[in-house]
């Protein structure tokens, strides 16, 4: 073999590897896009919540010395709730509602009431409704009628009858312990088949 032969044998070897390098550096490159590509096309998963909650209006009817067809809604609430009410009867300054009189006004003298006794049961001075609100939905009647019926005289001097009615509801589902239901936790009453009952010796008051 000449030189020139040896010659271009060579060179024949130098484009085998230099061929081979170029192959190898494509094969690179291509699995370096691959990569890019698929790292820029997977995004993040976002879960949105929305977290419940429970909200609830006293509705009612006043004409006069009369208030009737009072009830609770679970309005503003995006969940199923229980509710119960207290109702407040006081003598209030005609000027200034902040200042109550010390004597409370007497039942069937002072004002008569007529109560939904077969749709709220009474523990004490609060009133449980028997049954579950849903959201948007309101309870039965807790007042039917309240009316004034005290004599000027009977009346502290410039005192007037207030009725008020507070309020209060509390997730129907979800436990507050492994054993424990969250009204029963909290209120230490549980509702089961139309009923409530107490489940502490001290249950919450509202």
């Amino acid at each position: 073999m000449n030189n020139q032969n040896r010659m271009m044998g060579r060179l024949g070897g130098k484009r085998s590897v230099l061929a081979l390098v170029a192959v190898l550096l494509v094969l690179c490159v291509a699995v370096g896009g691959t990569v890019a590509y698929l790292t820029s096309s997977t995004g993040p998963v976002t879960n949105t919540f929305t977290p419940g909650k429970v909200d609830n209006t006293v509705t009612e009817t006043t004409s006069g010395n009369v208030k009737s067809n009072v009830f609770v809604k679970n309005e503003t609430g995006n969940i199923d709730a229980y509710i119960r009410a207290k109702i407040v009867v006081s003598w209030v300054n005609i000027e200034d509602p902040n200042k109550v009189y010390a004597t409370q006004p007497v039942l069937n003298q002072d004002y008569t009431m007529e109560l939904n006794n077969a749709d709220w049961q009474q523990f004490d001075d609060t009133y449980y409704f028997k049954g579950v609100v849903p959201a948007g939905g309101q309870t039965d009647n807790l007042i039917i009628r309240c009316e004034m019926v005290s004599k000027p005289e009977n009346q502290p001097d410039g005192y007037t009858l207030q009725v008020t009615i507070l309020s209060e509801s509390i997730q129907a589902d979800g436990m507050a312990s492994e054993n424990k239901t969250a009204v029963a936790d909290a209120w230490g009453y549980e509702f089961n088949n139309g009923t409530w009952t107490a489940v502490s010796a001290d249950a919450a008051e509202p």
